[in-house]
């Protein structure tokens, strides 16, 4: 009697930790490369002040490039140390918030470079407001 050998296929296993890594890492590249290289020349200023508020508080320029490359850099470390570490949840998380934040502070810095103010107080409030008002 012959032995019939048995075929298996084995699927690339891949885990969601990975996959979450490399998202990072590759948001962090975009960061770098899109948003740092590809940025105006100028200034982005984000205002914390409404107009005409009796309280007053400075405005924040930051300088789009450096700004962005930085940003992209701590974005890949923290993709990284998410692939390399086992990481609790509550730092998991903060892992997560940090790389979008750094993500969408690059894409305002680039998006707003030598244009006018970006008013946080007023985009807080009208974000809250319509969320209120689904709920």
């Amino acid at each position: 009697m012959t032995a019939i050998p048995v075929v298996r296929h084995q699927r690339a296993a891949i885990d969601r930790q990975q996959a979450i890594a490399g998202i990072f890492v590759m948001l962090g590249l975009v960061d770098i490369f899109v948003f740092g290289f590809l940025a105006d020349k100028g200034d982005a200023v984000f205002t914390f002040t409404l107009t005409g508020a009796a309280v007053s508080v400075p405005n924040l320029n930051l300088a789009p490039g450096p700004v962005s490359e930085g940003l992209g850099a701590l974005s890949i470390v923290l993709g990284l140390l998410y692939a390399g570490l086992k990481l609790t949840s509550l730092s998991r998380r903060l892992t997560a918030a940090t790389v979008m934040l750094a993500f969408v502070v690059g894409l305002l810095c680039w998006c707003d470079a030598g244009r006018t103010p970006l008013p946080f107080v007023s985009l807080m409030q009208t974000t809250m407001l319509a969320r209120s008002r689904s709920s």
